[in-house]
């Protein structure tokens, strides 16, 4: 169960009601001998699913529209299932951008919210020099072609596609190096060349993310698969724990994303 998973020391007290949500997934899915699909998951939500599934023996799959996605979905299912890409419900919807103007992450992802639809219905964003892309729920697809409006940013219609051949993805630079602790302070301060007075007073002012919700505690642990993002900085992703140092320190590969 969620609960014994969290006492076992793996999740953080905030990342409970979530594993209480996947916990009845996988309930589901053992009384009912099917498949369960989950909304868009972050790097580190998929961490906790895989265990999830694992501490209920079960099998679990993910996909995000294309391969190497940073958000996906999950398809827990009994063992014997044999997966189908369409079994996860995901398109893809193309947007024209106009040359006259600069399209950004941050304006496509608030004109989408902006239609009502939730941000756990919508994975990766991408965008090259001539389009937007945006992986979504299939769901949701037509409601958003009929009311997604971005003024000034869009020229022509908003197709749908099934797949991108090549999508076009920010690649995170992987870096490497050493902690006092895991600390979300000192992992900013590290990383992004910050004082630690500077991090903690980016935390505290709420000018960071983690795994894409609010956090202002400095103090917060960090975990494998955490991303944080750093108002006027980018994002940092905690690719792998790497051991301890000679010195007793903790060593780190971090994905550095700069905006």
């Amino acid at each position: 169960m969620a609960e014994e998973l969290h006492i076992d020391g793996w999740a953080r007290a905030a990342e409970r009601p979530f594993l209480r949500r996947l916990d009845d997934i996988a309930l589901q899915v053992e009384s009912r001998y099917t498949a369960e699909l989950t909304d868009f998951l972050t790097p580190r939500e998929q961490i906790l699913a895989e265990s999830m599934a694992r501490h209920h023996n079960l099998n679990i799959t993910f996909f995000g529209g294309y391969d190497g996605a940073e958000r996906q979905r999950a398809l827990i299912a009994p063992s014997y299932w044999v997966e189908r890409q369409a079994d996860y419900r995901i398109c893809i919807l193309s947007a024209t951008l106009n040359q006259q103007r600069s399209a950004s992450h941050r304006h496509i992802m608030g004109s989408l919210l902006g239609t009502g639809v939730k941000r756990k219905k919508v994975g990766d964003i991408g965008l090259n020099s001539e389009k937007a892309y945006v992986v979504m729920d299939t769901d949701l697809a037509d409601f958003v072609q009929a009311n997604w409006r971005l003024p000034g940013m869009f020229d022509g219609v908003i197709q749908r596609l099934d797949h991108v051949d090549a999508f076009p993805v920010s690649q995170y630079e992987l870096t490497n190096g050493s902690v006092s602790s895991l600390r979300l302070d000192a992992v900013i301060a590290q990383f992004c060349k910050y004082s630690r007075s500077k991090a903690q007073e980016a935390v505290k002012r709420g000018h960071v993310t983690l795994n894409f919700a609010e956090v202002t505690n400095p103090a917060e642990s960090l975990e494998q698969g955490d991303v944080i993002s750093i108002r006027g900085f980018g994002r940092l992703k905690l690719m792998s724990l790497e051991g301890e140092s000679k010195r007793g320190k903790q060593r780190l590969q971090i994905g550095v994303l700069k905006s």
